[in-house]
């Protein structure tokens, strides 16, 4: 459901793929996440390598998202020993690409301005150093990068998490739920909250053995927007502006997978009613139809967005679709 959700959303997936860019953006996160998930092999390893360098390529604001999706894949799921190998594998796939970076500055820009870049960079893109890491006003730092000619890309640090969530509501309401439907967001929400309930209740019944056995479907959804949220407050407000203010893919993942989640749940209510029977006073019975009609409701609220999202897309002046593209 999930896949079928995510190749057949046109605004916030499909016209990214004609981006040399975002187009990879399924392939680094997945991808990586998938590799360095279970005991590690050569082909694994060297895989994970290769998808965390595309991750690089894309940018640091997008490494952030991968690197904390491997992070937490790792310590989601078992077994214990395999961890600290594939936490390493983590660590080094990131340093590999990112000193070979440093190196290439180094060698183009000399030292002095690698290290004095390095600290500024840090320290306005991130959420967190801004907050206890001195700075001088923006300007004289423009000025200095303008006197070594070369042009940084508009940035300004914000270490107050109340600013950084009311401008990523902002963005998030102003170009998001218009555009998905208040339809798409509701499923959505309701589908985060499920998965919250159905996890909590499947760790408590089930015995430690199984808890480490294997990632409850509901933690997998949980464990998404947790990575995605993670990975904006990382480069916060910078990572909102991006991916946010220009609706690029990242945020969609997690609540087409949340909008998944309950057609799967209502799925698994159909299968197990018919098994059951009638069942006591009749309810796995009923419980069929119900099910079925919120099956055909999901259905129908994702086929207004597409097509309202479609028909947009047609009445828009080329030149909005050229800046689209």
């Amino acid at each position: 459901m999930f896949l079928v959700l995510m190749a057949t959303e046109v605004n916030f997936n499909l016209l990214f793929s004609y981006n040399l860019i975002r187009g990879w953006h399924w392939l680094a996160l997945f991808g990586s996440m998938y590799y360095i998930s279970g005991p590690l092999t050569r082909r694994k390893a060297v895989l994970v390598m290769v998808l965390v360098t595309i991750a690089f390529l894309i940018g640091y604001d997008f490494l952030a998202f991968v690197i904390i999706g491997c992070l937490a894949t790792v310590l989601a799921l078992p077994p214990l020993s395999h961890r600290l190998p594939r936490l390493k594998l983590v660590v080094a796939a990131t340093l590999l690409p990112l000193v070979l970076r440093q190196i290439q500055i180094i060698g183009a820009l000399g030292a002095d301005f690698w290290i004095l870049d390095l600290y500024y960079s840090a320290v306005i893109k991130t959420s967190f150093l801004n907050s206890a890491l001195p700075l001088p006003p923006l300007d004289q730092i423009d000025l200095w990068y303008a006197s070594r000619h070369v042009e940084r890309p508009f940035a300004t640090p914000e270490n107050n998490v109340g600013i950084i969530l009311s401008g990523a509501w902002s963005e998030f309401a102003q170009g998001w739920i218009p555009q998905l439907g208040y339809g798409t967001m509701a499923v959505a929400t309701v589908g985060l909250l499920l998965a919250g309930v159905t996890f909590v209740l499947a760790l408590r019944a089930a015995p430690g053995d199984a808890r480490r056995a294997s990632l409850h479907p509901a933690g997998a959804v949980l464990l998404l927007a947790a990575v995605v949220a993670a990975g904006l407050y990382f480069f916060a407000p910078l990572s909102v502006q991006i991916y946010l203010g220009h609706r690029f893919p990242m945020v969609i993942a997690p609540i087409l997978l949340a909008y998944a989640y309950v057609g799967s749940a209502a799925w698994a209510v159909i299968r197990w009613s018919l098994k059951r029977g009638t069942g006591s006073w009749g309810i796995p019975r009923i419980l069929t139809p119900i099910a079925a009609a919120c099956l055909v409701l999901l259905l129908l609220v994702r086929v207004e967005a597409l097509t309202t999202s479609v028909r947009e897309l047609n009445l828009a002046p080329a030149e909005k679709v050229r800046t689209i593209h």
